[in-house]
């Protein structure tokens, strides 16, 4: 997959593209929807399967004291976009200048500049421009003026009704990640660099990776996990521990650290995913150490079971 970013980035050759725009945090199972009418349509008609997105989160940028957390960073979204197809993405770095774009300034940047779009495939409630003005027939009628197709789809639901964002959001702060993962369509992965830490974990015999996400990262409610270890193409199980360790701390910030299971290895300033799996138990402050390394055994075994095939 091509990968450009900024405005001033131009696709490669001459062909024209089907595309599809908006943020994509999470990339859920609605999203999938459409990414798959993209990809088929831009089969269907010999062109290149296009997607733009966004860095940061426009609320970021426009409300910061609204701004959700992201469940993806941009390199996740672009490995999703990949696995869905896609042969090419733009990231448009969102900012205020971007923000004041007219309707017609937008589509001219984004989807006629950038991917000489020839059919646009948005969901029914896209918004696009100065302050949300363009809307979908917005859409259709500059498709009619720069000479591309223009078309809307349902948004796709789930039990619960339609499929948003804020939805996994939700689920996951409350720690439902077996829940959040079936709104998505794959498990929720939190995604950084291994640092160091004060080495408690080791001293316990149980050695954990410290993860330093995203500064904007949606972490799971304060718990115990079971969760795969995605690294370096491989795939291992684990426990994790979300939260501030209050038995040795008082008022700790919160962090993310995963006890690989049978893994014998330095992970420092290695990049890796914690893909959460099945929330275990809520953390507790523990009497002694006995009684803390008695549980940890206890949630090794449990995740041991839970993700051994």
């Amino acid at each position: 997959m091509e990968v450009l970013r900024g405005t001033q980035a131009r696709a490669s050759g001459e062909g024209a593209c089907v595309a599809t725009i908006g943020v994509f945090d999470g990339v859920h199972r609605g999203h999938a929807t459409l990414f798959d009418l993209v990809t088929t349509e831009a089969t269907k008609l010999g062109a290149r399967a296009a997607i733009i997105t966004f860095d940061p989160h426009p609320v970021s940028v426009l409300a910061p004291e609204h701004a959700p957390c992201v469940l993806t960073t941009i390199d996740q979204r672009l490995a999703l976009f990949e696995a869905y197809g896609f042969d090419l993405a733009v990231v448009l770095p969102f900012n205020r200048e971007f923000a004041s774009l007219s309707p017609e300034a937008f589509v001219r940047a984004a989807l006629v500049d950038e991917v000489r779009a020839r059919k646009v495939v948005v969901g029914e409630d896209f918004r696009f421009g100065h302050k949300r003005a363009g809307d979908v027939d917005t859409l259709k009628e500059l498709g009619r003026e720069f000479g591309f197709e223009a078309e809307a789809i349902p948004l796709v639901g789930g039990t619960e009704g339609e499929i948003h964002a804020s939805q996994v959001r939700r689920l996951v702060a409350d720690g439902e990640v077996e829940h959040a993962a079936e709104l998505l369509g794959h498990g929720f992965r939190l995604a950084g660099e291994v640092v160091h830490g004060d080495e408690r974990g080791r001293q316990l015999g149980f050695p954990t990776a410290n993860l330093k996400p995203h500064p904007r990262a949606c972490l799971p409610r304060n718990g115990v996990y079971a969760a795969w270890w995605v690294w370096a193409g491989k795939r291992l199980p684990g426990v994790v521990n979300v939260g501030t360790r209050p038995t040795f701390k008082e008022d700790a910030p919160p962090l993310a650290e995963i006890f690989v299971l049978d893994f014998e290895g330095d992970l420092y300033g290695e990049h890796g995913e914690i893909e959460f799996t099945h929330f275990l138990r809520p953390e507790e402050k523990f009497d002694g150490i006995d009684a803390l390394v008695a549980q940890i055994r206890a949630d090794v075994q449990r995740a041991r079971e839970l993700l051994t095939p």
